[in-house]
């Protein structure tokens, strides 16, 4: 068996999941799932040496879970944040680059007009 799966499978001995918990992220965000509560303040010999956490204080396993969960939510939501202000800092300048390339867009109509008839006629009246 895979110790993946081994893991899983005693963190679902540990804790009943079976029950939900609301819980707030430290950038403010609410969210839902499910509560890591342990049914026994202790845990039973068979768990104890099947996964070798005869000392580990179920609370503070309880406490890891819920914080390891909370930080990588974090993490996500930081993620995000970097990854749309990226976006948008990318939007702004390719729409800047446009901008400026339709201005200087040097058509013979432009050169024309706005370019070589001025230039002309300041010339004549010299």
């Amino acid at each position: 068996m895979c110790l993946c799966v081994q893991a899983a499978s005693s963190l679902l001995k540990l804790c009943d999941i079976s029950s939900s918990v609301t819980f707030t992220s430290t950038g403010g965000v609410v969210y839902t799932g499910p509560a890591f509560r342990c049914s026994a303040p202790d845990l039973s010999d068979s768990i104890q040496q099947e996964t070798h956490l005869s000392l580990f204080p179920v609370e503070l396993l309880v406490h890891t879970l819920s914080r390891t969960r909370t930080l990588v939510l974090d993490h996500v939501e930081q993620s995000f944040k970097d990854l749309l202000s990226s976006a948008a800092a990318m939007v702004a300048e390719r729409k800047e680059a446009i901008r400026l390339a339709q201005k200087l867009q040097l058509t013979p109509e432009h050169i024309r007009t706005r370019i070589y008839e001025p230039r002309l006629g300041k010339k004549h009246t010299h």
